[in-house]
């Protein structure tokens, strides 16, 4: 579950304010848990009546995780096939740093997620964004050379570039190099809505057509 405690609690406990902005606690208590269906049904449920609550979906991320554990041990069959899958598939999982304030920290960070045996490191947020493209581009550089050539290297812009698409643009050839399989959110949905249709498009397809670079981004988690 992502989120801190405090706004946790505060969305499961927060006096009612209106019909899509009730507390958590208030649909999750006491309902039937006796299948997949019902933890199906629970969800839609906290989403419409919870909706206006920030932090409504992070707690229940951490929530619907134990209901699905709980199911499991209930039936005696593990959760991929509860959910609809027939066979278990592998799951490549990634270290999640930030940046440091210095290439250095970077380097030790990342140095440390491989000797911790992670094949995929995403680096994010910190100083990437904030100032000259020659500082990213040192961050970047840094982070492949400390996770090695065979890893996964992850970028999170943490959407740094507001709607400069341009700026993002520059640091494409770094990524390339360094073979960065994403770049993530280097604009953030809300920084789109007020742009217009065609250039929130653009946004879209400019990396892989217009630009014909081969970093994919992700708008949004």
């Amino acid at each position: 579950m992502r989120g801190g405690p405090l706004p946790s609690i505060s969305a499961l406990v927060c006096p009612r304010s209106h019909g899509a902005c009730r507390p958590v606690a208030e649909t999750v208590l006491g309902a039937p848990i006796a299948d997949a269906d019902d933890n199906l049904v629970l969800a839609h449920r906290v989403r419409t009546r919870s909706m206006d609550l920030l932090q409504a979906a992070h707690l229940w991320s951490g929530i619907e995780i134990a209901l699905w554990d709980l199911l499991s041990r209930l039936h005696g069959v593990p959760v991929w096939r509860l959910v609809g899958f027939d066979r278990a598939v592998r799951k490549r999982a990634y270290a999640s740093l930030l940046f440091g304030d210095t290439p250095e920290e970077t380097l030790r960070r990342g140095r440390a997620a491989r000797e911790r045996g992670f094949t995929a490191v995403k680096f994010g947020w910190g100083p990437f964004g904030q100032g000259r493209l020659a500082d990213d581009a040192d961050q970047v550089v840094v982070a492949r050379e400390a996770i090695g050539p065979d890893a996964l290297l992850l970028i999170d812009a943490g959407q740094a570039f507001g709607r400069d698409i341009d700026r993002a643009a520059e640091r494409l050839p770094v990524l390339e190099d360094a073979r960065a399989h994403w770049l993530e959110e280097p604009f953030g949905a809300t920084r789109l809505r007020p742009m217009p249709l065609s250039l929130r498009v653009a946004v879209r397809c400019v990396w892989l057509a217009e630009r014909r670079r081969t970093v994919p981004i992700s708008l949004a988690r």
